[in-house]
């Protein structure tokens, strides 16, 4: 009895352990350090998202821009988003406003993180 429950205990540490290797892993794959003020940058993505999901997981974001065709498209982080949602995607240079240092949390291929 008490050997299974020593099995069950590592057992359960194992996994924990697992799980953030993985975390940690993934982490490192999917982000950019971003500094306070602009930032020029391409989102290396496999799938694209809406710009409001990539806020989401970065409060620290103020605005998200870029140009096309001539034209700059523009979301902004207040009162709950204003300007267009669009789909970043892979290729297009943004612009990121911080108001702060942060490192940037993107999703992962698997889900979200």
């Amino acid at each position: 009895m008490l050997k299974l429950v020593k099995f069950k205990i590592a057992l359960f540490f194992a996994v924990v352990f697992l799980f953030f290797i993985g975390l940690v892993c993934s982490l490192e794959q999917g982000s950019k350090e971003i500094v306070e003020g602009k930032n020029f940058l391409e989102i290396d993505i496999e799938n694209p998202i809406y710009v409001s999901d990539l806020v989401k997981l970065n409060p620290a974001i103020q605005a998200v821009s870029f140009v096309e065709n001539k034209e700059t498209m523009g979301y902004v982080n207040v009162f709950g988003g204003i300007g267009v949602d669009f789909i970043l995607e892979q290729g297009v240079v943004y612009e990121i406003v911080a108001g702060e240092n942060f490192t940037l949390i993107l999703p992962y291929e698997g889900g979200w993180l």
